[in-house]
């Protein structure tokens, strides 16, 4: 099962996200250790397309995280090495009581391809914040490695790849519109490029997803844009994120894109 920090990173409560989240993650328990600090990454959970890792950052002795005994508050990455054709992605604490003995935090990347079985994954320099003002935090510095395995199903289905899109003088062929519990990923390919081209205006500002009890999320996360070139010269359009809250599949119903319609099934 997954652990609690991935439920509080998903907004993960009743049975039906939790029987979702443990098919899609599971606990782990990967420690390193550097210039006398512990980060065990010990959550994750992904598709095809995304993974969420989940950390716990402590002193290696036990300590209190601040040489005067105050609470951590917040906590930031200075930099992240991950496997793979990643996007990039994100990176925040996770909501909890707090401690002065450790923090935990998350990090979520995006992918444009399938996801290996297993990533090494890089954590280097950390600041950990004790008080309110900008200023009042820590710098460690070090270098953190994990091995991190994501032999995991994946939960999530391709609905509609194949079809034309047009939107106003623009088209382009859907080749992946992939949903899961935990994110979305559109990639349209096209031979018009990306400035002033209706149909990724359209895509960027109609990508909606309707649930069974009536509602609405919009899909606006990270976009991209690649030149694949060739005798065609097509361009290639992501649209990709993941949700604030776990959603079971059997809780959606169609993601609608301007006219377009594709269901959920």
């Amino acid at each position: 099962p997954v652990p609690d920090a991935v439920k509080n990173v998903f907004a993960i409560q009743s049975d039906k996200q939790v029987e979702s989240a443990n098919k899609m993650g599971t606990t782990i328990d990967v420690e390193s250790k550097s210039n006398g600090y512990l980060i065990t990454a010990n959550g994750v959970i992904k598709d095809a397309r995304h993974i969420c890792v989940t950390y716990r950052i402590e002193k290696v002795d036990g300590s209190r995280l601040d040489k005067n005994g105050r609470e951590c508050v917040d906590a930031k990455v200075e930099e992240f090495d991950v496997d793979g054709y990643c996007f990039g992605g994100l990176s925040d604490i996770i909501e909890q009581k707090k401690s002065a003995y450790y923090i935990e935090f998350y990090t979520i990347f995006n992918y444009g391809e399938d996801i290996e079985k297993k990533i090494d994954l890089t954590v280097e320099n950390l600041k950990l914040w004790f008080g309110d003002a900008d200023d009042d935090y820590a710098e460690i510095n070090g270098t953190w490695q994990f091995e991190i395995s994501t032999d995991i199903e994946d939960s999530s289905i391709d609905i509609a790849s194949g079809e034309v899109l047009k939107f106003g003088r623009n088209e382009g062929k859907l080749e992946e519109l992939r949903i899961s519990p935990m994110g979305y990923y559109i990639s349209v390919a096209s031979s018009e490029a990306s400035h002033d081209n209706d149909m990724v205006r359209g895509i960027d500002s109609q990508l909606v997803l309707y649930l069974k009890n009536g509602e609405q999320i919009e899909l606006c996360g990270g976009s991209a844009a690649e030149y694949k070139g060739g005798n065609d010269k097509v361009w290639n359009f992501t649209e990709i994120g993941t949700f604030e809250k776990l959603i079971p599949l059997e809780d959606m119903d169609k993601i609608v894109c301007g006219e377009y319609e594709f269901v959920v099934k």
